[in-house]
């Protein structure tokens, strides 16, 4: 049976959060468009969005705060669905967009990953590897096997990012990279974040740091207020980019 290499496809995706008020309020320089629809006033969260990532593509996507960048990655992950067009995605879906979200804090780091990793369709054996291997990079010692609730805030982040980062995925969704911990486990954080994108069939990571997308990224989608402004190699979009975030 061949094997189907990991591809995004988007056309004319769009997606719209209703509010409860009929009117059209101020438009703002942030965020989506408001718009009518049906008689009642929506966030044009993200409007007819096309293109194409193909395996082996490492895509940032920039824009100013509230342009659909986080929006683009939950509609690929499949959190979101589209109010129109189309989207496509061929391929096992990792995200790391917090690292605490889908945890039980009354379960233990070890039933969560065990669950996580059932979830994602792994065996016992498998699913047992990726436990020993989670644990001893959280560093969490016998913690690993109390409640969630008992641990810091600092442990939580840190079962989370390993839990995030334990599977190979053929299309990695990365909402910003954040800090976790001291200097010494932010390095460890780092090189294991690295591993897992060398690892990945694509990547698309949403990062306002420059020094990221410039380590990351080939390609770059740029996003404002929900439209498709560009998309193409890195070092042709980010001068114009930065140009209009200056100007702005």
């Amino acid at each position: 049976m061949a094997v189907t290499s990991p591809s995004v496809q988007l056309e004319g995706a769009s997606i719209w959060f209703r509010t409860n008020s009929p009117q059209l309020g101020a438009q703002t320089r942030v965020g989506g468009k408001l718009v009518k629809r049906n008689g009642r006033t929506c966030i044009e969260a993200l409007n007819e969005v096309s293109l194409t990532i193909r395996a082996g593509q490492r895509v940032g996507v920039v824009g100013i705060n509230g342009s659909g960048k986080s929006t683009l990655l939950r509609l690929l992950a499949g959190i979101y669905q589209p109010d129109g067009g189309r989207v496509s995605v061929q391929g096992r879906v990792s995200t790391l967009f917090s690292t605490t979200v889908g945890m039980s804090v009354h379960a233990t780091a070890m039933d969560n990953i065990r669950d996580v990793a059932t979830l994602m369709g792994m065996g016992r054996r498998d699913r047992e590897r990726v436990v020993e291997d989670i644990i001893d990079f959280a560093e969490i010692g016998d913690f690993a096997h109390l409640p969630m609730r008992t641990y810091s805030t600092g442990m939580r982040a840190r079962v989370g990012f390993g839990i995030a980062t334990a599977l190979e995925p053929s299309v990695l969704l990365v909402d910003e990279i954040m800090g976790t911990g001291d200097a010494r486990f932010q390095a460890k954080a780092r090189s294991r974040m690295e591993n897992l994108i060398g690892d990945a069939g694509i990547l698309i990571l949403a990062s306002h740091s420059a020094p990221i997308i410039n380590t990351f990224c080939d390609t770059l989608i740029w996003l404002d207020r929900g439209s498709l402004v560009e998309v193409g190699p890195r070092d042709e979009v980010e001068p114009r980019f930065r140009e209009a975030l200056n100007k702005k």
